[in-house]
């Protein structure tokens, strides 16, 4: 019956519109006659519920423009406020009901503890969450039956009125209208037909990249190639509207999730233009669709975007009981997490984070801040994460950093607090074991903190400098190793490698990411406004490097742009003045170690020493205005009032600062001592290879 009313009010509307339907039958006589028939519905002796093709009849109709949404939305029950309020109670006992997931009795004996926690028998679950939200879905059943508003939402949906059907989620958006499964295809439905056309787009292109004869499957796409191929993916808005009324709710259809990871990357390929060159197959599984789509945005956008995630988790009952379920699981096995069973552990770890990455590494990151300890198992464990997921993890530790109401130094007021030196010791070591490691992000949070005057993070660059690259801050040295800071490079080397060879592979591949990430080649730099920075902090930051000189701003600059000591700045400026040198001769550098120009030095004629600083330019690769040693010594004028110069030379002053220990003092025992070393080691593997020819 209802479907021969559908079809007739649709001819009958179809007559109307041609012969023009403000004169022969008013939109208000229309919404009225509908309004009747739903009132009809709502009558308590009436017990069957609203036939789907009335609700598909008038979504046409407001489709067609026939009548107002407005009109036929006044007659339809129940209303908006007593069905949020409804809904807020029903939403509140499931939100109650998942926060109480890992909550402690405190009237549990002794023996209901041990048996909970009994030892080995560690599981985790990863669908308490879907479980609880099917009996919700089972509960709500009959509120889509009764509740006229959300049938007409389902027309509209079955008719593809997405502008309507977008009015409605708005509208409805308290009531979480997605969380019915008829609802909730139907938008999948409009989804899929949406999206149909930009996936063939990126599915042509693969099968153009790869071809059937490569052996790939089919299914797994490549969509940087769409734009080598000229097919550029284009999404209209309302694709995105949709999405976002999904929500969280896209996992219930996984293959159409990941159909909108491969369009969405395709989409971004095309329109910022990063297409890779090299031939890289994307991996089928839905966590890492994801990352290919998030690793095109920047990391400013993607850690906004991560905030956005924790804020779904609160209003949502079945994200909010999977983050505790999650927490609870992941707590379980960090108290078991050894060395012994690593490996089964250190899988379940990565089966949590796959599925709820935010919430299981915020948990691991507060433990590791309470206990220690755990750095090495836990960092051990994390080799099983996604790129995703690191990315995440350094969200979570800057996170941290910035979060307020800890303090980061002891009583003391002078020595770091536990949990930041923990994090920062957890953080370099994880950093040099990973490469996949991002430290942007992290340079830039302490960049900003430095502009602040607040240096306490600086511990984690410590951190990482020690573990990456091998540099180790020592407070007490020995009277060897001190002796040893005045030799070449290579003897102060030896003396604090602690063990560590120079041509250690791992060591070289950690120091070049942790210089590349400093100076990237295709982004702003952080070393200098970090280097600067440090300076300012009256702290120590030398970088050697063949182009140091062309980073570094001026001596002048340093001094009276940035206001540093005369001390400081002439220790950043230091290795650019080893790089003066004679304008005849290309071998001679400063300071000049001839005694022709120790004889100018010392010479008694201002002209000669004048006609002498001319001579020395600083050679940092052909520039453009070269710079003398006399314009130095103007600059080194300016650093102290004009009497002092009266019993000082400018020279004198720069050489005083320009000089290491190195140019005044040869630690002769250290160099005899390695030395000793060396050929101690030498004969022990000339006497280890003769014994084994002998065998």
């Amino acid at each position: 019956m209802s479907l021969i009313l559908f079809w007739s009010a649709l001819n009958f509307s179809q007559i109307v519109m041609y012969f023009g339907a403000d004169t022969i039958f008013p939109k208000s006589h229309a919404s009225q006659i509908l309004g009747f028939k739903f009132q009809y519905y709502q009558r308590l002796e009436v017990y069957s519920p609203v036939p789907f093709g009335l609700y598909k009849l008038t979504a046409l109709l407001v489709k067609e423009d026939f009548i107002d949404l407005d009109s036929i939305y006044a007659h339809l029950l129940p209303k908006d406020d007593e069905a949020f309020e409804h809904y807020s109670a029903f939403s509140s006992k499931r939100l109650d009901e998942a926060n109480k997931i890992g909550k402690i009795n405190l009237a549990a004996t002794g023996k209901d503890l041990m048996d909970d926690e009994k030892q080995g028998d560690v599981t985790i679950d990863l669908f308490a969450a879907l479980d609880m939200e099917t009996e919700a879905v089972g509960e709500r059943s009959t509120e889509c039956e009764n509740n006229q508003t959300l049938g007409l939402l389902t027309g509209f949906l079955s008719v593809n009125d997405w502008y309507h059907a977008h009015l409605l989620f708005e509208r409805l958006s308290p009531l979480h209208p997605v969380e019915h499964i008829q609802i909730c295809n139907s938008l999948f439905r409009l989804i899929e037909k949406t999206i149909s056309s930009a996936y063939d787009t990126v599915r042509r292109a693969h099968l153009l990249s790869f071809g059937s004869s490569s052996g790939t499957s089919v299914d797994v796409i490549n969509t940087e190639n769409s734009s080598r191929h000229g097919s550029f993916v284009d999404l209209p808005k309302e694709l995105f509207q949709m999405l976002a009324s999904a929500g969280p709710y896209l996992y219930r259809d996984t293959l159409l999730l990941q159909k909108v990871c491969r369009v969405l990357r395709g989409y971004y390929s095309s329109a910022l233009d990063l297409v890779s060159s090299g031939e890289r197959v994307v991996d089928p599984t839905v966590g890492q669709e994801i990352w290919e789509v998030m690793s095109l945005l920047p990391y400013e956008v993607r850690y906004r975007l991560y905030g956005e995630w924790e804020k779904e988790d609160e209003r949502i009952p079945m994200v909010l009981a999977a983050r505790q379920t999650a927490k609870l699981d992941t707590r379980r096995i960090l108290k078991r997490l050894a060395k012994e069973n690593l490996k089964q552990l250190g899988r379940m770890v990565a089966k949590l984070a796959h599925a709820n990455p935010m919430t299981v590494l915020r948990t691991i990151v507060h433990q590791i801040e309470a206990y220690r300890d755990m750095i090495t198992p836990v960092v051990d464990a994390f080799k099983y994460l996604t790129q995703l997921e690191y990315d995440v993890l350094e969200y979570v530790v800057i996170e941290r950093l910035a979060q307020g109401g800890r303090d980061k130094l002891k009583e003391d007021g002078l020595n770091v607090s536990d949990w930041l030196q923990s994090l920062a010791s957890f953080w370099g070591h994880l950093c040099k074991k990973y490469p996949s490691m991002e430290l942007r992000g992290l340079f830039q949070y302490l960049v900003n903190q430095l502009k602040k005057g607040q240096g306490i993070e600086l511990v984690l660059l410590q951190e990482l400098i020690q573990q990456m690259a091998n540099v180790h801050y020592t407070e007490n040295l020995t009277e060897d190793q001190l002796d040893a800071m005045a030799g070449s490079e290579t003897l102060r080397y030896q003396a604090t490698s602690f063990g560590v060879t120079r041509n250690n592979k791992a060591l070289i591949k950690s120091t070049n990411r942790l210089r590349d990430s400093l100076l990237p080649k295709d982004e702003s730099k952080l070393a200098i406004p970090l280097l600067l920075l440090l300076a300012q902090h009256r702290s120590v930051a030398v970088t050697p490097t063949s182009a140091y000189a062309q980073l570094i701003p001026s001596l002048d600059d340093l001094v009276h742009q940035y206001h540093l000591d005369p001390e400081v700045a002439f220790l950043i400026y230091r290795p650019v003045m080893r790089l003066f040198k004679c304008r005849g001769s290309s071998d001679v550098f400063w300071p000049l170690d001839n005694n022709d120009t120790q004889g100018i030095t010392s010479a008694n004629s201002e002209s000669e020493a004048a006609e002498h600083s001319g001579n020395l330019v600083l050679d940092v690769g052909s520039p453009s205005k070269p710079v003398t040693w006399l314009d130095l010594l103007n600059t080194v004028k300016t650093m102290l009032p004009p009497k002092a110069w009266n019993s000082l030379s400018p020279d004198l002053y720069a050489t005083f600062w320009g000089l290491t220990l190195y140019d005044l003092y040869v630690p002769r025992n250290c160099y005899e001592s390695e030395i000793a070393k060396q050929h101690a080691a030498l004969k022990a593997l000339e006497e280890l290879s003769d014994n084994s020819v002998q065998q």
